[in-house]
């Protein structure tokens, strides 16, 4: 328990830095588990899935649409979007509580450039 308390904690502090909390965004490939994935997002609020434009589209417009069918008809909580980064499409989905557009798209970029690097 002691444990959660602590990350809990961090968790809040990072998130109230200027700094974005690049330890909690997690980049995945396009052929990953879809179940890992949506379980990073769930979590974490944000995650970066790299590959194959269509491919990533795909997995994100899936993942975001069975998570947002918990919610009521007219409530978006999850979205996704992609950047051309210039090895590979990088593709993000993020909790709009947790993260906004911007700050959601800077952290999947690092994110890959970290996995990539």
């Amino acid at each position: 328990m002691g444990k959660f308390i602590i990350h809990e904690l961090f968790y809040s502090l990072v998130m109230q830095t200027k700094d974005i909390p690049m330890a909690f965004v997690e980049a995945f490939e396009a052929h990953e588990n879809e179940s890992t994935i949506t379980e990073a997002l769930e979590a974490d609020g944000c995650v970066c899935v790299h590959g194959l434009r269509t491919e990533v589209r795909r997995v994100l417009n899936k993942i975001c649409e069975q998570l947002n069918d918990q919610f009521d008809e007219d409530e978006i909580k999850y979205r996704s979007c992609d950047y051309n980064h210039a090895d590979t499409e990088v593709g993000y989905a993020y909790n709009g509580d947790d993260f906004d557009l911007s700050t959601a798209e800077q952290a999947a970029i690092k994110a890959y450039d970290r996995s990539a690097a």
